[in-house]
């Protein structure tokens, strides 16, 4: 009943990643959404969202968030180059009796984070 909407209680971590990876500010943001639940839509707030950010060097960020992913919780950072399609991280928690796939404990630690910290730090701050 009290939240801060979909901006506040999910997306500002992924602007939050994005910002840590990129250490810039977008130039310009656009975003649309809508809301399937009637509950969410009582509420002015939307339960689905997809945000475009445009930043000085070139880069574009896209960021698509749901309450209602049949599937539980996604999240994941893809990079895109001339060099790089490497998923950097992908970290999928499961909720609920469908089990598509998890990622392992291994995959976040230090020379995974070091790994993508280097790639970050060549292709999105790159320019």
């Amino acid at each position: 009943k009290v939240s801060g909407g979909i901006f506040h209680d999910m997306l500002t971590h992924d602007f939050d990643m994005i910002h840590f990876l990129t250490g810039q500010v977008p130039e310009s943001v656009y975003s649309i959404g809508h809301a399937y639940n009637p509950k969410i839509e009582a509420m002015n707030d939307v339960d689905t969202a997809m945000v475009t950010l445009k930043y000085p060097n070139g880069l574009l960020a896209t960021v698509n968030t749901s309450r209602i992913a049949p599937y539980g919780y996604d999240q994941r950072v893809e990079v895109y180059s001339i060099d790089i399609v490497n998923e950097l991280l992908k970290l999928l928690l499961i909720i609920g009796y469908r089990l598509l796939s998890k990622a392992s404990l291994a995959s976040f630690q230090c020379g995974h984070y070091m790994i993508m910290m280097h790639i970050s730090s060549r292709t999105l701050k790159s320019k």
